[in-house]
C-alpha cells in the first residue's frame, strides 16, 4: 500500500506540471492519472471509479476519460472470464474426484458381500426414529433464530469512519443501521470532501464533491451530520436498485449506501410489528424512527412533532437535518432548508431518466407527517444536500 500511494503521489505532481502544458484542469489530471496507475497494477474496477470522475471534472477530455472506461471493461470481462474457465476446471476436477470416491464405494461393497457368511442367524433390529412433534419443530426454529439474532447482533456492535467518528448502531430486523447521521469528511479511501458552495444556475449538475454544514451552523455537525449532495454519496459509482445495493460510495469499508429497496425492507419490517405503528395502521411508522428531540412542534397525532417523548421506538434515531440547496436563481435562494422539519436521506436508487434525468431516489420524515415519504425532492435534486444512513453489508 506504501508504494501504492507514493505511485499515486507521484502521478499528483506530474499532473499539475502537465496540466498548464495539456490545458486540462487539475482535477481531470488527477483523477486520469490515478485511474492510469490503478490501470497499471491490474485494479481495473477501482481504476474505472477514477476515470468516470475525471468524466465529471470541468476542463477535462470526456472522450479520453471514456476511452479509458472502455479498456477497464474490456479488461473486467476478460477477467471474469477467464475465472469462469479456472471454475469449470476446478469442477470438473471436483466430479472427477466423486466419481472415484464413488467406484471405490462400490469396491468395499462388493468386498464386503463376498465375505464369508457368519454361522448362526444375527437378529439387526432397525432402529425406527418417530418424525418429530409439531412442538419440537417449533423449537428448534425458536433456538435457531436466537442463535442468528445473536450473530447479526455481535455484528452491529461498532463503527468507525476514516476521521475516527464512531456511531451508534441499531439492529432492525436482518438489518444492522447507523443510528445517526453521518459526519465524516473523508471518503474511506481518505480523499477529502471539501465544503459546498452555491452555484447562480438552477439546472446545475454536480462535478465536484461537496458537504454542507445543516443550518449553516458548524455546531449542528456533532448532532446532525453534514448533508452531502448524490455525487458525493455515490462517489462515482452506478445507481443500484438491489438488496443489497452494493455501493460502497461515501460509507466506511464493510459498509454501503442502501438502495431504496433497503429502505422499503426496514420499512416492511416495522409494518410488520404492532409496536412500530401507530393508531392501528401499518403506514404510520415515521413516529417510530424518528429522535425523541429536535423536532418542530405538531399538533397531528403520530407525526414526530407530536408528543416527542413517545418517538423512536425502533432506535433508528432520525434526525431533522433539514436539507442544503446550493442552487440561486431569481426566484430561488441558495441555502439551508426545513432544518428541525424534515429528516431527509438519500439512497443509492437513481430515478428513472425518462422521469428526472436530474433526480435520484431520497426518503423524507417530516415533523407534520404520519408516514414516510419517497420521492425525488426539488428540482435538480442531485444537487441537494441530503443526510446519509449507512448499512453493514
Amino acid at each position: 500500500m506504501k508504494h501504492i500511494s507514493l505511485l499515486i503521489t507521484l502521478l499528483f505532481v506530474t499532473v499539475l506540471s502537465l496540466s498548464a502544458q495539456n490545458n486540462y484542469s487539475p482535477c481531470y489530471m488527477k483523477f486520469m492519472a490515478e485511474g492510469n496507475a490503478l490501470y497499471d497494477m491490474g485494479n481495473y474496477k477501482k481504476a474505472k471509479a477514477s476515470y468516470s470522475k475525471a468524466m465529471k471534472c470541468n476542463g477535462g477530455n470526456p472522450a479520453e476519460a471514456k476511452k479509458k472506461i472502455k479498456d477497464c471493461d474490456a479488461k473486467i470481462v476478460e477477467s471474469q472470464d477467464t475465472k469462469k474457465k479456472q471454475e469449470g476446471k476446478d469442477k470438473e476436477s471436483k466430479e472427477e474426484a466423486m466419481v472415484k470416491e464413488t467406484d471405490m464405494g462400490k469396491a468395499d461393497s462388493l468386498a464386503a458381500m463376498k465375505q464369508p457368511e457368519i454361522s448362526g442367524k444375527e437378529i439387526v433390529k432397525e432402529e425406527k426414529v418417530a418424525p418429530k412433534s409439531a412442538e419440537q419443530l417449533q423449537e428448534e426454529e425458536t433456538k435457531r433464530q436466537m442463535m442468528e439474532d445473536k450473530r447479526m447482533e455481535a455484528m452491529c456492535k461498532s463503527l468507525k469512519d476514516y476521521d475516527g467518528n464512531k456511531y451508534a448502531l441499531i439492529q432492525i430486523g436482518s438489518q444492522c443501521w447507523m443510528a445517526e447521521n453521518l459526519r465524516t469528511t473523508h471518503f474511506a479511501d481518505g480523499t477529502e470532501i471539501p465544503l459546498g458552495k452555491s452555484y447562480p444556475t438552477l439546472w446545475f449538475n454536480p462535478v465536484d464533491f461537496s458537504r454542507y454544514y445543516p443550518d449553516n451552523n458548524k455546531r449542528n455537525v456533532s448532532t446532525y451530520g453534514f448533508l452531502y449532495d448524490w455525487a458525493t454519496v455515490m462517489y462515482g459509482e452506478s445507481s443500484s436498485k438491489s438488496n443489497p445495493s452494493g455501493v460502497q460510495g461515501i460509507c466506511p469499508t464493510g459498509w454501503h449506501v442502501p438502495s431504496e429497496e433497503e429502505w422499503n425492507q426496514l420499512q416492511q419490517y416495522l409494518a410488520a410489528q404492532s409496536q412500530y405503528s401507530c393508531e392501528g395502521k401499518t403506514k404510520n411508522t415515521a413516529k417510530a424512527l424518528a429522535a425523541t428531540t429536535g423536532w418542530k412542534e405538531s399538533k397531528v397525532s403520530c407525526s414526530p412533532g407530536n408528543m416527542m417523548q413517545e418517538n423512536n421506538v425502533s432506535g433508528f434515531n432520525a434526525l431533522p437535518a433539514g436539507r442544503y440547496n446550493p442552487l440561486k436563481t431569481d426566484y430561488i435562494n441558495s441555502g439551508p432548508a426545513y432544518f428541525t422539519g424534515e429528516a431527509n436521506y438519500w439512497t443509492a436508487t437513481a430515478e428513472k431518466p425518462s422521469l428526472d434525468p436530474y433526480g435520484a431516489r431520497m426518503i423524507q420524515i417530516g415533523y407534520n407527517d404520519k408516514a414516510v415519504r419517497h420521492g425525488v425532492g426539488g428540482q435538480n435534486p442531485k444537487a441537494m444536500g441530503y443526510s446519509v444512513r449507512c448499512v453493514r453489508d
